[in-house]
Parts: structure tokens; sequence; C-alpha cells
């Protein structure tokens, strides 16, 4: 890896670690920011690129900041964060795929949406979805509550809408660990 995007991957987990700051995930204790440390890692762990590495650091930051600061965050990141223009492009795609749609307000529309976004984004963000997927459902614990069982039925749904497009990237381990996960 470039000295250049090495930097931008540190770029990225700054600002990830800034907006998410004050957060906190669903326990109420952990910090939020653990979530988007352990996707970018499995990320990495599976052969993501810098591309997918940084755009697993931010892909909460767009759904999880307050109005349009979200989209003014990862603006600012991608007109400093040093990488070529077409890079930065090609980020900001993945980003904005991996990114629900708010204004859709019945969630089988929103998830069917998204799903449709993934599979015509650049072909990473199919990993980060899937690494998004593993750290969420690894984390929950309970899924015994309402939100555990929606999340779970969404998931497996996405493991389907996935499947192909994965298998053909040849994401076959996070696609087995995301399978093994949710049957569990």
């Amino acid at each position: 890896m470039m000295v250049v995007e090495v930097n931008a991957i540190r770029k990225a987990i700054e600002v990830a670690v800034e907006a998410h700051a004050n957060q906190r995930r669903r326990d109420g204790v952990t910090p939020y920011i653990t979530h988007p440390a352990h996707v970018a890692t499995l990320v990495a762990m599976y052969g993501g690129s810098h591309r997918a590495i940084i755009s697993a650091w931010l892909h909460d930051v767009m759904e999880d900041t307050e109005g349009n600061s979200g989209y003014l965050i990862i603006d600012g990141y991608l007109q400093t964060c040093g990488l070529h223009y077409k890079t930065a492009a090609l980020i900001d795609e993945m980003i904005s795929a991996l990114t629900k749609d708010k204004t859709i307000m019945n969630r089988e529309e929103r998830n069917e949406e998204n799903l449709r976004r993934l599979l015509c984004a650049p072909p990473e963000t199919i990993l980060v979805k899937l690494c998004d997927r593993i750290s969420n459902l690894s984390d929950m614990g309970n899924v015994e509550d309402t939100f555990g069982e929606r999340y779970l039925e969404d998931s497996q749904v996405l493991y389907s809408g996935l499947y192909t497009r994965a298998r053909e990237l040849g994401y076959i381990v996070p696609l087995n660990v995301f399978d093994q996960l949710i049957k569990f």
C-alpha cells in the first residue's frame, strides 16, 4: 500500500472517531466507533483494498449523524484525503450505496432500494456490507427483542439478495460467516 493510501485510511479513522464521538452501541455502554473499527478489520482480513477499508470506517457516518452533517463530513473528507479524484468518487459511491435512504419510511421498500443500490455499486461494496452485517450480528447478543428479530429477518433477506453477486466476486468466506450468523 502506498503512503497516500495509508494516510487516507488514517484520516478516515480520525473522521469516523470524531463523527461517532458521543455515540454508543445498542447496549448504551460500548462506544459506537468499535463497530466501524470491527468492520474495517474484517474488510482488511478478507482482502479488501484501501478503498473498501476507508468505506468501512466511514460507512455509518451519513446514517448516524444529524441532518446533512454526515454528507458534509464525507464530502470534506473526500476533498482533503489526498486520493486521486476518481478513487475519492469511487469511495463516495460505495458509502452512498451502504447508506440507507431514511426518506423511505416502509422498512421493506427501504431495504429493497438499498439492495438495488448495493448490487449496482462498485464490487467491494458487497464485501463491506457483508462485514457490516457480520459485525452487527456477532455483536447483537439477544435477538429476542423486536429490533433483533427484525434485524435478523432483514439480514436473511439481504443474504439472499447478495448471495449470487458475493459468490461471483469471490467473497465466499465472509458469505459463509454471514450465513452461519443468520442461522445461529
